[in-house]
């Protein structure tokens, strides 16, 4: 604009708001641009003022005015300041006067803009003058702007002429750059979403800031760009409209020079600020052109069976569709059809680039207001062995893309339960047996019982304006039923006897926030498909009452008069995410084929310390012989050291050998007259340095000395790779990829007598225990075949839960006469084995010889479930038993000394 003296400014910004319209809105935010500079303000050095006063703009003018002369002056803070309260001065006048009208858009932009701007001078010279805190007035900025952003986001009004929504693109490309700046990723997320949102809209807004959006919301994902993800294609922006494409400037960068250069602009989004600084008003016009250099527009339209509550979302191998990474995939939105729900979504992808994607369903707590993190929990996803790819073609301007949910070309439908990400899961279980009523009319009876539960976290952060409730369904199982699967309570009622174990389960964000009511009915009043049961009694468990993520908890049942009638017992489990480094999607689905059953070495070569076996067992030399006499796969324990490291060893206990105090003949000899002694420890109460520096026997050393075993440190072990406790990062070094690894996680439990043999009690939180392990072998597995097992059904699902590549079989011991029985009921009966790896979709079951050799029927019943099935167990001793399971049919088999028993293929066996 032309110079101007103050007073001539004043009146030219009066009669642009007189006439209340789009173009006049244009010029004076044209006027309040400070990278004009106005001339007017050089010589205006005294005090500024205003008479008579008549507009609600004349504040703004005087701010604007005082903040360009602080400027020249170069007093960056105060123009910073005085740059926000004009903004703030402009939201308190002018916004309530024109709740209905949209006009006043372009000004709030540029007051914005000059926040922004401002703030970038004051911090960078407050920081390099001051050492102040780096990023204080970008900080105040964005409080400032989002209060804008809000009211715009929550317009209630739909037409683009009247709805303050069509404001939000620009403020967005402004916040989304404030917080990157501040790396304040969990309060990016909700602004993309109000934009995703507002697909009604999006052709109002001007093509320069669809560019700018969508090339912010592609690498909101962090910094770690790579010459390899971007291209001189892919980061060279030339934005020209088809109408004059030869004649408009390009807005291009080349960095084939430098990565470092690369590297240190992306990660400052200096693209951004060229976009914005050379996008012409011209271009702006031309809103019907969807396309800039690189990229084209792609539609998105998934259709399928959706529950009310499933949400869809897409993330693939681009930015801008999250680089696998769940946290930034992208939502689609619900569009109701006569044929069933559609979602969809437009995007701006690569062109000429071949893009990987997947889909999958989620629910999250998504919100609008306070800037708050949003969570997605993962349903169900498209587990196809490769995933869905996408080609642009730069000469479409269009590519739509139409598909089923969970069907893939030639594939049946593939569809997987999603992984804990954000969320947690908790679970109750109910055996009928620790249910009393105190009445004897009611245990004479039969039972039904139904599961309901309440999330106070559900209205906690909602506002009568968010469309999505941050819930999922709770889920129901009878593990004794033949049909065991997880179902949807829904007010179901189910048949509940004495000897019938249920699980209850349930997904949230806060897993203190809910109550589970379990109501009981006798069974012989009406059918439970009725809602006019009349109730016996019911329990309430509150999460917010457990002590751990892992317990038992007695209920009163109280009926509706609030008397006590009986009793229930409940164990309870909480499942957290990964704390850290958690799986992104993967890329591929590997899928473990037993086409001829596979020779598991146990331990290696063979249990060493109660029985003979020519290596020492849970060793790497042990490990490599089983290799090199056939076996597909080694069987081998882990368990944490009590400095969390995972190491390799099969007892929870062992036998420290230490000296009395007394002085006597110094042999080693343990007996009554022996100068030595065995100590008995828990080996979860040493540190690996410990376990490698002391003389360390295994917890049955006495009859093994006799007997010939062999001891479980020697100090004469001549090779690395035979000394025990090997860690689980050198075991996944030493040996070749092709070798499986059938990882059984070791966790101390109670048996039924009460008694604590294993250590429950000393044991490591489970969640904990699990990272530890999990993050070393998600880290260094890569390609190589892992099958994860355990005893523990709880630690079953929690690695089930807190990865997506690994499968998990179930370790039973079944109803054994040999071994002492287990507390939990899930492993006194392979039966119910079997359900439970079924209803909770791990790999299969490995039985235990012993009950196979009784029962047979075990296997085909697995095999109608379509689960795998290992044996292992004792009765494995001769290459006739051997052969025996193998012809039975079962996929895996873990056995000792595979030199002397494996039939096939052990002619190189050393």
């Amino acid at each position: 604009m032309p110079s101007f003296t103050f007073e001539d400014f004043a009146a030219f910004v009066r009669g642009k708001f007189e006439e209340h319209s789009w173009s006049a809105s244009k010029e004076i935010a044209n006027a309040f641009n400070l990278s004009k500079k106005c001339s007017f303000m050089v010589s205006s050095m005294g005090a500024i003022s205003l008479d008579n006063s008549v507009s609600p703009f004349d504040e703004c003018i005087i701010l604007f005015a005082s903040t360009v002369r602080a400027l020249l002056a170069k007093r960056f803070f105060e123009g910073f300041s005085l740059q926000m309260k004009s903004a703030e001065v402009f939201y308190s006048t002018v916004v309530p006067t024109c709740k209905e009208e949209n006009w006043f858009l372009p000004i709030v932009y540029q007051l914005c803009f000059n926040v922004w701007k401002t703030a970038v001078q004051a911090d960078e010279h407050n920081f390099t003058f001051s050492g102040k805190e780096k990023h204080k007035c970008l900080r105040l900025a964005g409080s400032c702007i989002v209060a804008y952003y809000r009211d715009f986001a929550g317009d209630a009004y739909t037409r683009p002429e009247v709805s303050k929504r069509i404001g939000m693109l620009k403020l967005t490309n402004i916040l989304l750059r404030i917080y990157y700046e501040l790396e304040q990723w969990d309060v990016m997320r909700p602004l993309v979403k109000a934009i995703d949102d507002s697909l009604d809209l999006w052709n109002s807004f001007s093509l320069s800031d669809k560019v700018c959006y969508n090339y912010i919301t592609g690498s909101r994902s962090g910094c770690n760009f790579t010459l390899k993800q971007w291209t001189i294609e892919r980061i060279h922006f030339a934005h020209t409209s088809k109408a004059n494409a030869l004649s408009r400037r390009s807005v291009s960068t080349n960095f084939g020079h430098s990565l470092d250069v690369l590297n240190c602009v992306t990660k400052r989004l200096a693209f951004i600020s060229l976009l914005l600084d050379y996008c012409s008003i011209g271009m702006e016009s031309d809103s019907h052109c969807e396309s800039c250099h690189g990229f084209g527009l792609v539609e998105f339209n998934v259709h399928g069976k959706f529950e009310t509550f499933e949400q869809v979302y897409i993330v693939g191998s681009v930015p801008s569709l999250g680089m696998w990474k769940t946290e930034d995939s992208v939502r689609l939105t619900k569009q109701p059809s006569s044929s069933g729900d559609i979602w969809t979504v437009r995007l701006l992808l690569p062109v000429d680039t071949r893009i990987e994607y997947r889909l999958f369903t989620a629910f999250s707590n998504e919100t609008f207001n306070h800037g708050r993190k949003t969570y997605i929990a993962i349903l169900r996803w498209e587990a196809f062995d490769a995933p869905r790819q996408l080609l642009v073609m730069r000469s479409q301007s269009l590519t739509n893309i139409t598909c089923a949910f969970g069907a893939n070309g030639n594939d049946t439908e593939i569809l997987k339960d999603g992984w804990l990400t954000e969320q947690y899961e908790v679970r109750l279980m109910i055996y009928g047996r620790f249910v009393r009523f105190y009445k004897e009319q009611f245990r004479s009876v039969g039972m039904k019982i139904s599961a309901s539960v309440l999330d106070f976290s559900n209205d906690a952060n909602a506002t009568s304006t968010s469309p999505f409730k941050p819930s999922s369904p709770c889920y129901i199982s009878v593990l004794t039923s033949e049909d065991s699967e997880f179902k949807r309570t829904c007010d179901k009622v189910v048949p509940f006897e004495s000897e019938d174990v249920l699980i209850v389960k349930k997904q949230c964000f806060i897993g203190n926030e809910l109550a589970f009511k379990l109501e009981f009915f006798p069974a012989a009043t009406v059918p439970s498909t009725e809602a006019n049961l009349e109730s016996i009694g019911s329990a309430v468990h509150f999460t917010s009452a457990m002590r751990d993520n892992f317990g038992y908890s007695v209920l009163p049942i109280t009926d509706r008069s609030q008397m006590v009638v009986g009793e229930i017992g409940v164990q309870y489990l909480v499942i957290k995410p990964m704390a850290h480094n958690g799986p992104d999607f993967p890329t591929t689905v590997d899928r473990i084929e037993f086409k001829t059953p596979l020779n598991i070495g146990h331990r290696g070569m063979g249990n060493s310390y109660t029985k003979f076996a020519p290596k020492r067992e849970n060793t790497i030399s042990s490990f490599r012989q089983a290799a090199s006499c056939g076996a597909e796969y080694v069987e081998f324990d882990v368990q944490l050291t009590k400095d969390e490291i995972p190491i390799v060893f099969h007892d929870f206990h062992v036998r420290l050998l230490a000296k009395r105090r007394r002085k006597g003949a110094s042999s080693p000899t343990i007996g009554p007259s022996s100068d030595w002694e065995m100590h008995t420890v828990m080996l979860n109460s040493l540190r690996l340095e410990e376990l490698r520096s002391l003389k360390i026997e295994h917890a049955k050393s006495e009859s093994n000395f006799l007997r010939g075993y062999s001891s479980v440190t020697n100090d004469n072990e001549p090779i690395d790779e035979d000394q025990p406790f090997p860690t689980l990062e050198q075991v996944f070094k030493s040996l070749p990829p092709s070798l499986g690894f059938n990882i059984e996680i070791k966790y101390p439990q109670k048996m039924e007598s009460q008694q604590d043999p294993e250590g429950a009690q000393h044991a490591m939180e489970r969640n904990l225990y699990m990272d530890r392990i999990l993050e070393v072998v998600l880290k260094l597995a890569d390609q190589r075949n892992v099958i994860f097992s355990s005893f523990d059904p709880e630690i079953c699902l929690m690695i089930q839960l807190k990865q997506n590549k690994y499968p998990v079989l179930f370790l039973t011991q079944g109803d054994s006469k040999r071994y002492e029985r287990y507390a939990d009921v899930r492993m006194q009966s392979s039966r119910i084995a079997i359900h439970f790896a079924r209803s909770n979709g791990l790999l299969g079951v490995a039985f235990h010889s012993e009950e196979i050799l009784r029962d047979a029927s075990l296997l085909p019943l697995a095999r109608s479930l379509h689960l795998t099935s290992f044996v292992w167990g004792n009765d494995l001793d001769s290459a006739q038993m051997v052969e025996h399971f193998r012809k039975l049919g079962f996929d895996g088999v873990i056995y000792d000394q595979m030199d002397r028993f494996h039939s096939v293929g052990n002619e190189t066996c050393p």
